[in-house]
C-alpha cells in the first residue's frame, strides 16, 4: 500500500519530470531490491500521466497495471517494452490516442518476431485495469501460442504447417525431415514417442539462425552448454553465437512460453558473471544461500557434477514451496545406484546471504517451478539423469514429450539428403 501511495503521488506531480522527455525509453531501470523506484521509472510514469492528462488512453492503460509492470522484478521485459511505447508516443507521435499506441505495439512486437495474428489477439484481449491483459498486449504468449509459432496449427505431435518456423525453414532450404525413433546413446531404451528429425547443414545454417533466434527456443549440447535462441552459454559462463556443428550432432528443440524463456534468459545472463563462472556457487548450488540463523535456502542435493544444475533452473510460472534436487551424483541407471530414488521435496527458506543480489529474483520464496518439473521429468532429475551432458540431451530428446520437444535438429553434411534411420549421435563441445 505504501508503494501505491507513493506512486500515485508521483503521478500527480508530473511537471517535475517532464523535462526528461524522450531520454528514458531503452534505459529504463527497474525497481531495485529495496523496493524504491528509480528516477527513470518516475520519468516514465510522469510521461504517461502527461500523455494521458486528457484521458485519451484510460481505456487502454490502467495506471496501476502500468505501474505494476514497470516495477515488476520477475518479468521486466514487459516493463521495458512499455517504456519504449510510452517514450515513442511522447516524443514522436503527433496524435496521442489508442490507435497510435496500438500501432506502436504492433511495430515493436513485429520486430520481436511475433506473428501478426498473435499480436492482434493480444490487442483484442486488452482490458483496462487487468495487469495480465496488459502483459498480453505487450507480447506475453501462452505455451500453446509459442508452439504455434514453431509448429503451426496442424495439431499435436510432430505435425507442422507451412507458415510455422519449421515449415518456413523446410520450404526455404528443402531440408530433409523424418519422423522416427529417438536413438538411445546406450542402446538400452526405446522411447514411447517418435520425434521429427530435421536436417541442418553448414549451407542451410544462416536460414536456421535467422528463423530460430528467439528466447522461446532452448536446447542443450556439448559439455552441458545451453542454447537459447542462437546464443550458447556453457557451464563456465562463456557465451557465444551458435555455429554449425559436426555431423550427427543433435539439437532437441525445447519450446518455452514467453515467461519461461525470460526466466531462463535471466539465469543464463547471471551465469556469465565472474562470480558464477564455475559450478561451485550459489547460482548452481542454491543451498549455499542461508538466512541469519544459518538455515539453507534449500537442503543440499547430492550432486557435484557440472551439468546437474540444468534440471533445477527455476523457469515456471507455477510457484512452489519446495524443490526436489538430485539425490545421486551419477547417471540415473549407473550400477552404483541400488534403486530409483523417490521424489523428496525440501521446503524453501528465505535467505539473507550478502553479496548475492543477482540471485534475489532467481532463488525466491516461493520458488518458480524447476525446469525438469515443467517438463514432467522431475523424477528423472532426482535420479541423476541430468548428471552428464549426454544425459541432459538424451532426456530432452527421448523423455520429454512431443508437446514440449516436437523436433530434433540434426547436423548433416548435406541438409537435403535423407536422414539415416539410426544415426550415431555425436555430442560436440560447442564453445
Amino acid at each position: 500500500m505504501k508503494r501505491l501511495v507513493v506512486t500515485l503521488a508521483l503521478l500527480i506531480s508530473t511537471s517535475a519530470f517532464a523535462q526528461a522527455r524522450g531520454e528514458i525509453a531503452c534505459k529504463t531501470l527497474f525497481a531495485p531490491l529495496n523496493g524504491h523506484m528509480t528516477a527513470e521509472q518516475r520519468t516514465a510514469i510522469a510521461q504517461y500521466s502527461d500523455l494521458n492528462s486528457a484521458g485519451q488512453l484510460d481505456s487502454v492503460f490502467d495506471r496501476k497495471s502500468m505501474i505494476d509492470i514497470l516495477i515488476d522484478q520477475d518479468l521486466p521485459v514487459f516493463g521495458q517494452r512499455l517504456a519504449k511505447v510510452i517514450d515513442h508516443l511522447y516524443t514522436k507521435s503527433n496524435v496521442v490516442n489508442s490507435k497510435a499506441l496500438f500501432d506502436r505495439v504492433r511495430a515493436l512486437l513485429k520486430a520481436q518476431g511475433l506473428p501478426s495474428e498473435l499480436i492482434e489477439k493480444g490487442i483484442r484481449e486488452n482490458i483496462a485495469g487487468d495487469t495480465d491483459a496488459l502483459r498480453r498486449l505487450l507480447g506475453n504468449l501462452t505455451f500453446e501460442e509459442t508452439r504455434t509459432i514453431f509448429m503451426g496449427r496442424a495439431g499435436g505431435g510432430t505435425d507442422f504447417t507451412p507458415e510455422s518456423l519449421i515449415g518456413q525453414y523446410v520450404n526455404a532450404t528443402g531440408a530433409s525431415v523424418k519422423v522416427m525413433d529417438v536413438p538411445d546413446m546406450l542402446g538400452e531404451r526405446k522411447y514411447k514417442e517418435k520425434k521429427l528429425f530435421v536436417a541442418v547443414s553448414e549451407k542451410s545454417f544462416p536460414i536456421f539462425q535467422k528463423l530460430f533466434s528467439n528466447r522461446m527456443f532452448m536446447s542443450s549440447l556439448g559439455h552441458g552448454a545451453i542454447l537459447q535462441g542462437q546464443v550458447v552459454t556453457d557451464v563456465w559462463g562463456n557465451a557465444g553465437a551458435l555455429r554449425p556443428m559436426s555431423e550427427n550432432t543433435p539439437l532437441p528443440m525445447l519450446i518455452l512460453k514467453t515467461s519461461e524463456g525470460e526466466r531462463l534468459h535471466r539465469y543464463l545472463a547471471a551465469a556469465t558473471l565472474p562470480q558464477y563462472k564455475n559450478w561451485s556457487n550459489a547460482l548452481k548450488q542454491p543451498w549455499r544461500l542461508t538466512n541469519d540463523k544459518g538455515q539453507a535456502y534449500v537442503q543440499p542435493g547430492a550432486y557435484h557434477c557440472c551439468t546437474n544444475f540444468n534440471g533445477n533452473i527455476p523457469i515456471g510460472d507455477k510457484l512452489v514451496e519446495g524443490y526436489a534436487l538430485p539425490l545421486v551424483n551419477e547417471y540415473g541407471n549407473n550400477n552404483a545406484v541400488a534403486a530409483r530414488q523417490p521424489i523428496k521435496y525440501s521446503s524453501l527458506v528465505q535467505w539473507t546471504t550478502k553479496g548475492e543480489d543477482e540471485l534475489k529474483n532467481i532463488w525466491t520464496v516461493p520458488g518458480h517451478q524447476q525446469l525438469s518439473d515443467v517438463l514432467g521429468l522431475l523424477e528423472n532429475n532426482v535420479n541423476g539423469e541430468f548428471a552428464s551432458p549426454g544425459w541432459v540431451i538424451q532426456s530432452l530428446m527421448g523423455e520429454a514429450s512431443t508437446s514440449r520437444v516436437p523436433v530434433i535438429f540434426i547436423f548433416r553434411p548435406d541438409h537435403q539428403e535423407e536422414i539415416p534411420d539410426h544415426p550415431a549421435l555425436h555430442y560436440e563441445q560447442p564453445v
